[in-house]
């Protein structure tokens, strides 16, 4: 039971359930409203200590756009959560290669990964290999509107999901705050 406390989005579907549960507490806070410390508004990119670039949802605009189809959210056993319809972003890889986050070892390659980090803690992580050399990396997409409009605060304004994933869940980062490469020895 512990552990349930400790999980970023275990923690989100507690705090829902109080509200759901606890009139008193929903009329002190808006039901659904996430603290405004959580909501992002920004995405930084970088390396080590290192901030290569800072951008808004506004600056992702500039990027080719990616439009997928209905994102089934499912968890690690495949059930789905919820679909995601309507949502506009652009690839990681895209904002990788503008970042110019690139080792000047070849080799650091092979032991390369990419973190994405929510404001409330929650990280997903990928391999470089599988982000530039497999399907996975083409559907890892940095998500920035729905329908033509700002992500709500729910979603942060900027979320991550890896569409190709076969449990989409355990990689959607909502409120993502912070993307850093690192070389691991």
């Amino acid at each position: 039971m512990h552990t349930l406390f400790t999980q970023p989005h275990a923690r989100r579907q507690i705090l829902t359930l109080l509200f759901a549960l606890c009139p008193v507490f929903v009329c002190a806070h808006t039901a659904g409203a996430e603290p405004a410390s959580m909501v992002t508004q920004t995405i930084s990119l970088g390396r080590g200590e290192k901030t290569t670039i800072t951008l808004s949802p506004e600056a992702l605009k500039a990027y080719p756009v990616q439009s997928p189809p209905d994102i089934a959210v499912k968890n690690r056993k495949g059930e789905t959560q919820r679909v995601l319809k309507g949502y506009n972003g652009v690839k990681l890889i895209d904002l990788l290669d503008k970042a110019a986050l690139v080792s000047a070892d070849p080799n650091d390659f092979k032991k390369t990964i990419v973190v994405a980090t929510a404001s409330d803690g929650y990280k997903a992580v990928f391999s470089w290999n599988e982000l530039y050399n497999t399907s996975v990396g083409a559907g890892v997409l940095v998500l920035y509107a729905k329908d033509g409009k700002p992500l709500s605060d729910d979603e942060g304004r900027i979320a991550l999901i890896s569409v190709n994933d076969t449990g989409t869940g355990p990689r959607h980062v909502r409120w993502l705050k912070d993307i850093q490469v690192r070389t691991i020895d």
